[in-house]
């Protein structure tokens, strides 16, 4: 096992050692993607991922099993400094498409939810049937902000028309985005209906078709354990509100990917970092245990 508390371990996810973490050997292509184009602090979360992880046991206790035998790789960043959103998605678009066609399990840490596009468009190519599970607290699905069409408020209603989309969590909405949703037959799964209603996790399954890519912003988690994004709304999920769903909806449907954004750090403050961190590891290893890695790469 690692030295946890060793200062040399490389500046990658787990802090893994080159036979654990070689892109040609790895079935899993970590893609850190700093782009924050409101300035809130989000381009700095891949780094303060990334370090906390290095302070995780690989051994996933709860999983009970070490994933780093898949390989996982961490990318050199994407980190565009232009203000003009479409040439990052599109350069995100293609890389993501690269790691598909090298048959790699893609896990995006951002960066501003606006990067899930980027990742919807490729995916959706190589896999026209996909869906997306987001999980948030913002609807985000307005038309447009002061013009622009790719803005982190309009970034749902912009993935709604690449492929279905399910919305989970969700608890903060304008009244623009409360009328466009009372139209859509695409039920949305608001925070308070899911901790009173217990069928909620299981028609959220239902709603999504066999293969899907999942959109975490860490917002979706109650403020009082995740209070590092940019407006922490009350009511969110808890943590193992959170695993339940993400277990269930493994057990059957094929994960292709995923991506958590939304994370700005808190100097000194790094127990919201350690919980994106967690989760990525989680998501990893609850694809690999029911199949799902081993059936992207096989």
């Amino acid at each position: 096992m690692k030295d946890i508390f060793s200062q040399t371990l490389p500046f990658n996810f787990l802090g893994l050692t080159p036979d654990c973490s070689d892109y040609s050997e790895s079935k899993v292509a970590i893609l850190p993607v700093c782009y924050d184009s409101q300035s809130t602090g989000t381009a700095e979360a891949p780094w303060a991922i990334l370090k906390a992880s290095r302070f995780m046991d690989d051994f996933h206790s709860q999983l009970k099993e070490n994933f780093t035998e898949l390989g996982l790789c961490t990318l050199p960043s994407l980190c565009t400094q232009t203000e003009n959103a479409e040439d990052v998605l599109k350069e995100l678009e293609s890389s993501v498409a690269k790691l598909i066609h090298d048959e790699k399990f893609v896990v995006l840490l951002g960066g501003e939810n606006t990067i899930t596009l980027g990742a919807a468009k490729a995916f959706s190519k190589h896999c026209p049937q996909i869906g997306i599970l987001h999980l948030g607290s913002r609807a985000n699905i307005k038309d447009s902000h002061k013009g622009n069409l790719f803005h982190p408020s309009t970034t749902i209603r912009r993935l709604k028309e690449i492929c279905p989309v399910v919305q989970a969590g969700i608890r903060a909405f304008s009244q623009e985005e409360h009328s466009f949703l009372q139209k859509q037959e695409q039920k949305t799964f608001y925070s308070w209906s899911m901790k009173k209603e217990s069928q909620c996790q299981e028609e959220i399954s239902a709603s999504l078709p066999d293969n899907i890519y999942i959109s975490i912003n860490l917002d979706v988690f109650d403020s009082s354990i995740m209070p590092s994004v940019r407006i922490p709304e009350p009511g969110g999920l808890r943590w193992h509100e959170v695993q339940d769903l993400l277990t269930l909806v493994s057990k059957s449907h094929k994960i292709l990917g995923f991506d958590i954004t939304g994370l700005c750090p808190i100097p000194g403050f790094v127990s919201p970092d350690y919980l994106a961190a967690k989760l990525a590891y989680f998501l990893i290893g609850l694809a690999h245990t029911q199949g799902v890695v081993r059936s992207i790469i096989e």
